[in-house]
Formats: C-alpha cells, structure tokens, sequence
C-alpha cells in the first residue's frame, strides 16, 4: 500500500516543467512562508505579552515535536524512495532518515498547537500540512507512511507541549507586567 500510493504521487513529477517547479516550491519552499504568515498573524489583535506568550506557545510547541521527529528519524532509520528505487529521480536532494516528514511534523504540529486559539487558522494549517506532506511524495523523497507519521507526532506532541507549556507560561506572564 505505502509503494502503490508512493507510485501514483510520484508519477506527476517529471511531467512538466511547470508542475515540477511548483510541486518543488510547495515541497521545499511554502513552510517558510507559512512560518513568517503566521508569526506576523499571531502578532496582531492582542497586547503584547499575550502576543509573545502566543508565539512562544505556538512555536516553542512545535520545536518540541520537530525534535521529537529528529529522535523518531534515528529511532526508524527509514530509507527515503530514491535509495530503495533506482527509478526513483527525485526533484530536490535529501539527505538523512525518512521517517517522518519533518515539514509534515512541523506544520501539523503548528495547526495543532494553534487549534487553542485560532480554529480557523488551525484548519487551514492542517490543509497546508496535509499538501506540503503530498507534495514530499510528490517530488520522490518521502513515502506515505512518513507523511502519516508526521501529521500524527506533530500532532500528538505539539498539543502535549502546548498544554505543558500553557500552565507554566502564566506565571512568566504575570511577572511581565
């Protein structure tokens, strides 16, 4: 099933230019823009202790379930499609363990840890995890069950973080004002 569905995403790489530039961008590029979209979101509308008590939750979360994925990659020791498949010619070069997708961990856990106070935003994070993990199919360096891996931890350890770190930042807030 992780091969079949790794065939059928791969096989719009290579089809056009076009395509493989955006599919390339989305798989490389887009969570940079979404990490700057969303530290300038969570910047606005609030003072601004609860903006940086905000970011510090939302971020320092995700941090957490990125090295979570860092421990996970060397705990697995998955190899990435293009080292299993030599028919494998991937669009952008990797290096490392495959499992899980990083970006996929990362963004997931952004749309998990941003779920507490901005639904709207949470969902739409969660779409973007969703089509940057399809997209790492896509150009040939992560397998489905990567992309499924990340949007689980991501998930998972963001929200633990989140409210871990939602009972101790309280008390840093107080002592701000």
């Amino acid at each position: 099933m992780n091969q079949a569905l790794f065939s059928f995403f791969y096989s719009f790489a290579h089809q056009s230019s076009a395509l493989d530039a955006t599919i390339v961008f989305v798989a490389k590029d887009l969570v940079w823009v979404i990490l700057v979209v969303l530290f300038f979101y969570l910047l606005r509308d609030k003072e601004w202790h609860q903006s940086f008590r905000t970011i510090v939750l939302v971020f320092g979360s995700a941090g957490v379930a990125v090295g979570s994925a860092i421990l996970f990659k060397d705990l697995f020791h998955t190899v990435r499609p293009f080292i299993e498949f030599s028919w494998v010619q991937p669009l952008i070069s990797e290096s490392g363990f495959a499992f899980p997708s990083g970006h996929t961990t990362l963004l997931a856990a952004l749309s998990a840890a941003s779920w507490f106070e901005y639904k709207k935003a949470s969902i739409i994070l969660g779409i973007l995890a969703f089509i940057v993990g399809i997209s790492r199919i896509m150009v040939g360096v992560h397998w489905p069950i990567d992309i499924a891996g990340g949007l689980v931890i991501g998930s998972i350890v963001s929200i633990i973080a989140y409210r871990i770190g939602d009972r101790l930042l309280p008390n840093v807030k107080k002592s701000l004002y």
